[in-house]
């Protein structure tokens, strides 16, 4: 693999951390390992466990970060953000959790306390509503001024790269944020199906949060083999 340009997916789901998923983190593990990828991202929901599981037992280097659904009454639902930090202090944040149904989710005061906005940590916005204009507005109206990225493309959520997208961005001037393209995956089969190609290394967590923030990095929605 080019060493200058480095593959990472940083949407990923995994079965120790989110009950969602069917890929398990021997599975994730393997193909990291087989791909020869220098470091891999984790993102279970409001969970660290994928993370610990693979760096403990399948000796991966893991960039730690979570995906936590910030909610409101019923009607208020606030979306779901990608949160890249220090493991340690990802740890102090996720619990407690309230349920929606099944899905662990916090209050919007509570993420903004117990600091998952904070300036130094990486906040992705994930799987925007892109197809709701109501929803898109209520949710750049309260949480737009802490996201530091967009996810323009998701694969498991057949979110494509679309010009309307964009022009959608602009309007709410976000399309100067980086971009970035992510496969969401809880299966084998979507795992990398889209990535980002970084020209710089990434080794860490801070790597990766001054990376994407300095647009150190190209999307790929090319599908197929990981390209590096």
């Amino acid at each position: 693999m080019d060493e200058t340009r480095q593959p990472l997916d940083l949407h990923v789901h995994t079965r120790e951390g989110s009950t969602c998923s069917n890929m398990s983190a021997e599975r994730v593990a393997a193909e990291y390992h087989r791909l020869g990828l220098p470091a891999l991202a984790i993102t279970d929901h409001h969970s660290l466990a994928g993370v610990k599981t693979l760096r403990e037992e399948f000796n991966v280097n893991v960039l730690p970060g979570v995906e936590i659904f910030v909610k409101g009454s019923p009607s208020k639902d606030y979306g779901e953000y990608l949160v890249f930090a220090p493991e340690e202090k990802l740890e102090k944040m996720i619990y407690p959790v309230e349920f929606y149904f099944d899905r662990p989710f916090i209050t919007l005061e509570d993420a903004l306390a117990r600091g998952f906005f904070d300036d130094g940590n990486l906040v992705i916005w994930c799987h925007p509503p892109f197809d709701y204009s109501d929803w898109f507005r209520f949710c750049i109206t309260h949480i737009g001024e802490h996201i530091d990225a967009v996810e323009i493309a998701n694969f498991m959520s057949n979110i494509p790269f679309e010009d309307e997208n964009i022009h959608l961005l602009k309007k709410y001037k976000l399309a100067d944020l980086p971009l970035v393209t992510n496969s969401d995956a809880h299966n084998m089969k979507n795992f990398m199906a889209y990535h980002n190609v970084f020209n710089t290394p990434v080794l860490t967590v801070q790597d990766l949060i001054t990376a994407v923030k300095q647009k150190q990095f190209e999307i790929n929605i090319a599908g197929g083999e990981v390209l590096g």
